[in-house]
């Protein structure tokens, strides 16, 4: 992020405080209004994360640099990154009616990363939710459902879950009647 720009001869500094002195810091917004005080909206990236941060209310220049500093500090410190799932990690396996095999794993497609406090690690529960029963023939790929990751019953991310690989259609009379069965008795 530049330190000033030059238009028309006339030359603009930028004041944000932290694109001077801050580690990682490329953006965002200064600002002073008489009645809410001096404000910045900053961000800031370190190791692949972006923090975004918002301080107001504050009596001066100097002040507004100081917080703004101390909150990315507390930010990059407190809340690192856990890897949930590995991309194409298995999350689950769910049942398949019909089919040449009788499951199927979920995945996710992606790399499944939270950011979390150390307190947070200790309280994270995931909630699997997908629509079933899954039917023959299912296709490598196919967005079943999600994944979400709650602290203390509150939801803190989602991230999709899609079937692992291909389930064809059985060719055998006796299963598809056997899966139909389970189906009308058990409601898939």
């Amino acid at each position: 992020m530049p330190q000033s720009f030059t238009w028309n001869n006339i030359t603009q500094k930028n004041r944000n405080p932290l694109l001077q002195d801050y580690p990682g810091a490329d953006g965002m917004k200064t600002g002073y209004i008489r009645e809410a005080g001096y404000n910045l909206v900053g961000t800031a990236v370190r190791e692949g994360r972006r923090l975004i941060m918002v301080v107001a209310g504050l009596q001066s220049v100097a002040e507004r640099k100081r917080e703004a500093q101390k909150l990315l500090d507390y930010g990059f410190r407190q809340f690192k990154p856990v890897t949930a799932y590995a991309a194409n990690e298995r999350v689950a396996r769910a049942r398949v009616w019909g089919g040449e095999t009788s499951s199927v794993d979920l995945v996710t497609r992606d790399e499944v990363r939270i950011l979390l406090s150390p307190a947070e690690q200790e309280q994270i529960e995931a909630d699997l939710r997908y629509t079933g029963p899954l039917i023959a023939p299912v296709r490598k790929g196919q967005k079943v459902g999600s994944i979400r990751f709650l602290v203390n019953g509150k939801a803190i991310s989602e991230f999709p879950v899609e079937t692992g690989q291909d389930v064809p259609a059985t060719q055998s009379m006796w299963k598809k009647a056997f899966d139909s069965l389970l189906i009308l008795a058990f409601g898939g």
